[in-house]
C-alpha cells in the first residue's frame, strides 16, 4: 500500500483473510504520512477491497496518458491503452486522476549535497506534500520508520519532475550496448516484488553461463539495491551485464585471486574482470578475517567488473561489529573537476560504516557518489522524462544545462561533484587510493582497449573497534556502544528547519524504503522492461519465460 497514489491504475477485489486489514492498519501511521489525504482514501479502499497495483500510467507524446495492467485473475498483461487526461480506462474498472509521470525518488537535498544519502520511499514518486505542522515544537516519532517517513514524505522537497516532457529524441549512447538505443514514453511499468526480482536475475545470468553462485549473489545485490531505493543499482544494471558477458568484457564464474599479502592483515586481490559483487564480496570477507586477527585489515581491489552498490560490504562488515571505510574508483571519464567543464574521473563512492550505539535501531551506514548524481541515477531520470536540478551537470560544451541525458550522448556532457571545492578533492583522493594505491590504475592509465567497459577498483579498510582504547574489551565496546548511541541521538535532536520532517542520519531511509518495498513491490520503468526483456531474448529465452516467472 505504500506505494500507493490517486494516479494509479487500481482494481478492488475482496481480501482473503482479516490478516490483509490488520497488516495494512500496523502500518496507519506511516502510510498517512507518507502519503497525506490519499493515503487516507487508499486504506479504505484497501479494507473494503484490496488494490491491486498494476501501473503507474505515462504520458504518450499526445498527451494522453499510456495505461496498461495485469489482469490479475488471467495472469496476462493487457494491452497498451491512450486515455485522455482525467478519463477513465475503458475495461478498468478504476478510474486513474491525476497527471502521467512519477517523480524520482531521490530528494532535492540530496541531488545537492550526496547522491546516496537519501533514497526515497517505495518508489512512489508521490507529489502529495505532508502538511508543515502548525506548531512550532518539532514533531515526535514512536519509532525510527515514523521519522523517516516524515523525514521524506513531504512532496515539495523531490526532484522537481515535467510530467509533459518527453525522453530525448535522439539517440542515446549506452556502454556495453551493442548501439544507440531509443527511448520510448509508451512503454508500460510493472511492479515486481522480491522474489519475482530475483528469478528473473537468477534465470538470465544461468542462461549466460553463470554459476550457481554468480547467480544468488549478483541477483540478491541487485534485488536489495532496488529495495533500498538505489534503482540505479538494482535489476536495470542486468541488461548491461548481459551485453557485457556477449561482448567477452564480463567474464562469469571468475572469482577473486589473491596476488599479494595472502594470510596478512594488508592484501591485493584481482578481480580478473569477474561479476564485481562476488569479487568484492569475497574481498569483504578476507578483509573480516584479516581485522578479527590482527584487528585491522586492508585489502586492496583491482579490474573487477562493477561492484554495484559499495554499502553493502558497509553493512556486512557492521553486523560483525566492524568498522568499514572504503575508497572506490570507477573507469570513465563523467565528472569534472570544481572550476572545470568537462569529465575527468569516474562517480568514484565514497562509503564508511559503524556498527550501532546503544539504543539505535540500525548501524550507521554512509554510501554516497562522489559527483552530485550517480551516472545510473541521471538514467533514470532521462527514462522518466525528468530533469535534473540545476547546478548538477553541463553539456558537451561545458554548459549549465538541466538535461539528464548529457552524460549518455555523445559528445558526451559531464557530472559536477558534490560540495564543490571539497567533493572534487574527494573525486581525486578516492582515485588516488583505489586506482594509484591499490594498483588498479587510474583513469588516465586506463587500457587503450577499454571500450567503455565498467571498470572499478577500490581500497577497503576494516577496523575492529575495541581493539582501541583502555580497558577490557568487554569495557571498550561497552563504552563504544554508548558514545555511538549518545553522538547518533544527539545529531539528529536536532531542533529541524521544518518541524514536520525530522533529522535522520545516514543508511536511515534506505532501511525504511527496503521495509516498504517489500510491502508494495519495486515499479520497474517501461523502457528497463523492455530492455530486460531483451537481454533474456539475448540468452536464449522467450519473453513469455520472464513473464511466467511474474505471473504474466
Amino acid at each position: 500500500i505504500m506505494s500507493l497514489e490517486p494516479r494509479l491504475v487500481v482494481e478492488r477485489t475482496p481480501p482473503t483473510s482479516a490478516l490483509s486489514c490488520v497488516g495494512c492498519v500496523m502500518d496507519v501511521r506511516l502510510a498517512l504520512a507518507a502519503a497525506g489525504g490519499a493515503g487516507a482514501v487508499l486504506l479504505v479502499q484497501w479494507l473494503f477491497g484490496r488494490p491491486t497495483i498494476t501501473h503507474r500510467p505515462q504520458r504518450d507524446r499526445g498527451g494522453g496518458r499510456r495505461a496498461a495492467r495485469v489482469d490479475g485473475s488471467a495472469g496476462v498483461l493487457a494491452p497498451s491503452t491512450s486515455v485522455p487526461d482525467g478519463g477513465r480506462m475503458s475495461g478498468g474498472s478504476s478510474s486513474s486522476s491525476g497527471d502521467g509521470g512519477a517523480a524520482d525518488a531521490t530528494t532535492a537535498s540530496a541531488a545537492r549535497g550526496s547522491d546516496d544519502a537519501v533514497a526515497g520511499h517505495a518508489g512512489s514518486g508521490a507529489t502529495t506534500p505532508v502538511a508543515a505542522s502548525t506548531s512550532a515544537q518539532p514533531r515526535k516519532f514512536r519509532s525510527l520508520r515514523e521519522r523517516v517517513a516524515a523525514a521524506m514524505g513531504a512532496g515539495d522537497t523531490r526532484m522537481s519532475s515535467d510530467s509533459d516532457s518527453s525522453p530525448p529524441s535522439s539517440p542515446i549512447v549506452v556502454p556495453g550496448a551493442s548501439g544507440p538505443i531509443e527511448l520510448s514514453s509508451s512503454l508500460a511499468e510493472v511492479t515486481l516484488d522480491e522474489h519475482q526480482l530475483k528469478k528473473i536475475i537468477v534465470s538470465i545470468l544461468a542462461k549466460a553461463g553463470c554459476d550457481d553462485h554468480e547467480q544468488q549473489c549478483v541477483a540478491d545485490h541487485l534485488t536489495t539495491a532496488n529495495l533500498m531505493g538505489h534503482d540505479s543499482h538494482g535489476i536495470q544494471m542486468l541488461p548491461a551485464y548481459i551485453a557485457q558477458i556477449n561482448r567477452g568484457h564480463l567474464k562469469p564464474t571468475t572469482r577473486a585471486r589473491i596476488i599479494s599479502g595472502k594470510g596478512s592483515s594488508v592484501m591485493t586481490v584481482d578481480g580478473r574482470g569477474g561479476f564485481g559483487q562476488v569479487i568484492a564480496m569475497e574481498a569483504t570477507q578476507l578483509a573480516i578475517e584479516a581485522a578479527k586477527r590482527s584487528g585491522v585489515a586492508v585489502v586492496g581491489i583491482q579490474q573487477s567488473h562493477h561492484i554495484g552498490r559499495v554499502g553493502t560490504y558497509a553493512e556486512v562488515c557492521a553486523e560483525q561489529g566492524l568498522v568499514f571505510v572504503s575508497f572506490a574508483s570507477v573507469y570513465g571519464s563523467l565528472v569534472a573537476p570544481f572550476g572545470g567543464t568537462d569529465g575527468r574521473f569516474g562517480t568514484n563512492p565514497f562509503t564508511c560504516s559503524v556498527p550501532k550505539g546503544k539504543d539505535m535501531e540500525s548501524d550507521v551506514v554512509l554510501d554516497m557518489a562522489t559527483a552530485i548524481l550517480a551516472n545510473g541515477k541521471l538514467k533514470n531520470m532521462m527514462m522518466k522524462g525528468m530533469q535534473t536540478p540545476e547546478g548538477c551537470v553541463l553539456d558537451s560544451n561545458g554548459q549549465p544545462s538541466t538535461d539528464p541525458s548529457v552524460t549518455w550522448r555523445s559528445p558526451a556532457g559531464c557530472i559536477l561533484p558534490f560540495g564543490g571545492h571539497k567533493g572534487s578533492g574527494l573525486v581525486l583522493i578516492c582515485e588516488l587510493l583505489a586506482g594509484a594505491v591499490a594498483g588498479g590504475g587510474t583513469m588516465p592509465g586506463a587500457d587503450p582497449g577499454w571500450d567503455c567497459r565498467p571498470v572499478n577498483n577500490a581500497l577497503f579498510f576494516v577496523l575492529d573497534p575495541v581493539r582501541l582504547g583502555t580497558g577490557s574489551q568487554e569495557e571498550r565496546r561497552e563504552r563504544l556502544g554508548k558514545e555511538v548511541g549518545a553522538a547518533y541521538k544527539y545529531w539528529t535532536a536536532s531542533p529541524p528547519a521544518d518541524p514536520a520532517r525530522p533529522v535522520v542520519g545516514p543508511g536511515d531511509p534506505e532501511r525504511v524504503t527496503k521495509q516498504l518495498r517489500q510491502i508494495s513491490g519495486v515499479v520497474i520503468p517501461g523502457s528497463t522492461w523492455e530492455d530486460i526483456l531483451m537481454a533474456a531474448e539475448s540468452v536464449g529465452m522467450d519473453r513469455s519465460d520472464i513473464l511466467g516467472l511474474c505471473g504474466m
